[in-house]
C-alpha cells in the first residue's frame, strides 16, 4: 500500500461532484451515499477517468475506516480517496489517498476535523471493468449533522439557527440545484393566520439568508385548487437568494415558524425557466419529515408558466440518474402535464385555469397547461425515521417531452403538524 499523488488532480474533480450535489443524504446505498457500517457493491468500468463517488455525514472526532476490496487477479491498480468538507470553491479541510495493486487498500482510523459530508472516491487503473466493495465504518464524534445549527422539532421537523438569529422550528426542508448568476426570490405565505420564518442557505451551512415578516411580501397572496384564497399577511417572510459557485450548486431552503407551530404555508420559488440545457429537467429534493406526514393537508407542487409557450410537466422520479417515475400501488406512473385531465395527470387535481399567485413581477395566473402534483403522506407515518432515515422524495420540473421552453414559478404548499 502506498499513497498516492493522484488525489491531489482528483480534488478538483470533488469540488465539481460537491457542486452537483453529490452531498445530498438519501437512505440507499445504491444513490452513491453511505453511513456508517455500510458496504457497497459497484463496478468501475475500463477506460474511465472519474472515480466513482460516495458520500457520507460526519461530525468533528468521528474515527473512520475505509476499505476497498476486489479480485487480486483482475490485473488492477485501486486507489481509495477521503475528502472533505469543502472549505471553499478549491480546497477540503480533510484529503486523503492511498493506492495499491493487491487487491484490497485501506484508509484506517482517520479523524475528522470537523462536521460536515465527507466524500469517498475510487479509482482503477486496468484494461478491465473491476467489481469492487467499499466499506465504511466509523465511532465517536458529535451529532453527525452537516448542518450550520440543525435539529429534529418537536413534531419531528427540521430546526434551524441563522446567522442573523432567525429560528425556523418544526420546518419543512426543499433543496434546489440553483443556476449560477441567477437570484431566486423566495417567498412564504402563511395560511389562516400561520407566522412563516425561513432560512437559506446551502447544505453545508443552511442559514446564511434568513427572514420572519418581510415588508416586500405582505401583498403576496395566492388563489390554488388546494389552498382556496389566501389573503397577503405583514407575517410572510422573504429571501433574495444567489450565489457564487462557479457551477449549479444545491440550495436548501428551510420553511417553518418561530415556535415551531403547526399549521400550513405556501412556498413560492421565482426566477425559474425550464431551457434547453436542463437536460431532463430542474431537480427538486422535499426531505420527508414526520411532522409531513401527519399534516392535516397533502404536499403539492404547483408548477405556472410565466410566458407563454411553456407547457409545464411536473414527475416525481426515484433518483436524478435513471430518471424513472415513481408509480403506485396499480403501477400507474406519478407525474401531470395538464391539471384536471385524468389522462395525463395523475391523482387528484384541478385546472390550474383561474388560479392565481404573486410574484415580484406581478401576478402569474394559471392556464390550462400548467401542472399540480398532489401526494398524500399519511401513508409515510409508520416509517423509521430515527434510524433509517433521512428519506427524501425527488421531482423534476421541466416541459412535457422537453418540446417548450420558458420561465415558470413553482409553488408548493406545505402543512406541518406540531
Amino acid at each position: 500500500m502506498r499513497r498516492s499523488a493522484k488525489v491531489l488532480p482528483l480534488l478538483g474533480i470533488f469540488i465539481l461532484f460537491f457542486a452537483l450535489g453529490v452531498g445530498q443524504v438519501y437512505a440507499a446505498c445504491d444513490e452513491g451515499t453511505m453511513e456508517y457500517g455500510d458496504a457497497c457493491e459497484a463496478t468501475f468500468n475500463s477506460g474511465d477517468e472519474d472515480p466513482i463517488v460516495f458520500a457520507f455525514d460526519g461530525a468533528e472526532g468521528d474515527v473512520v475506516t475505509i476499505n476497498l476490496a476486489w479480485n487480486e487477479n483482475d490485473d488492477a491498480t485501486g486507489t481509495l480517496i477521503i475528502a472533505g468538507p469543502v472549505v471553499d470553491q478549491g480546497d477540503f479541510e480533510l484529503q486523503d489517498a492511498v493506492e495499491d495493486d493487491g487487491g484490497a487498500v485501506s484508509l484506517e482510523e482517520v479523524e475528522l476535523p470537523t462536521d460536515g459530508v465527507y466524500l469517498i472516491g475510487v479509482l482503477f487503473t486496468s484494461d478491465n471493468d473491476i467489481d469492487f466493495e467499499v466499506a465504511l465504518d466509523g465511532e465517536g464524534g458529535g451529532d453527525s449533522t452537516n448542518n450550520t445549527t440543525r435539529g429534529r422539532g418537536a413534531g419531528g421537523g427540521v430546526d434551524v439557527e441563522c446567522d442573523d438569529g432567525t429560528v425556523v422550528q418544526n420546518g419543512v426542508q426543499v433543496v434546489i440545484n440553483m443556476r449560477p448568476s441567477y437570484n431566486y426570490t423566495i417567498t412564504a405565505v402563511g395560511v389562516d393566520g400561520f407566522d412563516p420564518s425561513m432560512a437559506i442557505g446551502t447544505l453545508d451551512q443552511l442559514g446564511i439568508s434568513c427572514s420572519n415578516d418581510s415588508r416586500d411580501a405582505e401583498d403576496f397572496e395566492a388563489d390554488l385548487p388546494t389552498t382556496g384564497r389566501v389573503r397577503g399577511s405583514d407575517l410572510s417572510a422573504q429571501v433574495v437568494f444567489s450565489h457564487s459557485f462557479n457551477d449549479f450548486a444545491d440550495i436548501s431552503i428551510v420553511t417553518g415558524s418561530p415556535n415551531g407551530d403547526a399549521g400550513d404555508f405556501i412556498l413560492i420559488v421565482e426566477g425559474l425557466a425550464v431551457t434547453t440545457n436542463d437536460g431532463a429537467g430542474d431537480p427538486y429534493i422535499v426531505q420527508l419529515t414526520p411532522n409531513m406526514t401527519t399534516a392535516a393537508v397533502p404536499m403539492t407542487i404547483y408548477m405556472l408558466a410565466a410566458e407563454r409557450g411553456l407547457d409545464p410537466f411536473i414527475g416525481w422520479v426515484t433518483d436524478f440518474e435513471n430518471f424513472e417515475f415513481f408509480t403506485d400501488n396499480d403501477d400507474n406512473p406519478i407525474y401531470c402535464d395538464d391539471g384536471g385531465n385524468s389522462n395525463t395527470c395523475w391523482g387528484e387535481s384541478e385546472s390550474l385555469e383561474g388560479s392565481t399567485i404573486s410574484t415580484t413581477g406581478g401576478d402569474v395566473d394559471g392556464g390550462p397547461f400548467d401542472s399540480m402534483l398532489s401526494v398524500d403522506l399519511s401513508g409515510f407515518a409508520d416509517l423509521d425515521f430515527e434510524n433509517e432515515g433521512p428519506f427524501v422524495l425527488n421531482f423534476l420540473l421541466s416541459s412535457y417531452n422537453g418540446e417548450s421552453t420558458g420561465n415558470y414559478v413553482a409553488i408548493f404548499p406545505f402543512g406541518v403538524d406540531g
